[in-house]
């Protein structure tokens, strides 16, 4: 967990947890840090693809957003196996301000010979 101004950031691979109790998740593990918060984010990374999803609790509670980020690694022999092969490589950055949450994202995307269209 990290926290940034009135932000509070959960950090997980995003393998084992059901996606929709991480927000339960942080408020249990850190009940002072969650109190504190404004704005409240998970950053996930085992589907090596883009998705961002909103669960929204209590109205006290607000939004915790639960994002799954995209990957520059390569395709490994599983990846292959299950046909991930075409997941297009990227990496995403965010700016966050002391008080407003999420800002703004960077993604910047990595293309090999092998995707160039001729």
């Amino acid at each position: 967990y990290y926290t940034f101004g009135n932000t509070l950031i959960g950090f997980t691979h995003g393998d084992t947890e059901k996606h929709d109790v991480l927000p339960r998740i942080m408020a249990d593990e850190r009940p002072q840090l969650w109190a504190k918060s404004v704005h409240r984010y998970w950053h996930l990374g085992h589907y090596h693809k883009r998705r961002a999803t909103s669960y929204v609790g209590a109205d006290t509670f607000g939004a915790t957003i639960v994002e799954i980020l995209p990957s520059l690694s390569g395709t490994d022999a599983w990846h292959a196996q299950q046909g991930y092969v075409k997941t297009p490589k990227a990496c995403s950055a965010f700016l966050y301000s002391q008080n407003g949450g999420q800002e703004a994202r960077l993604t910047s995307t990595y293309a090999t010979e092998a995707d160039t269209v001729v």
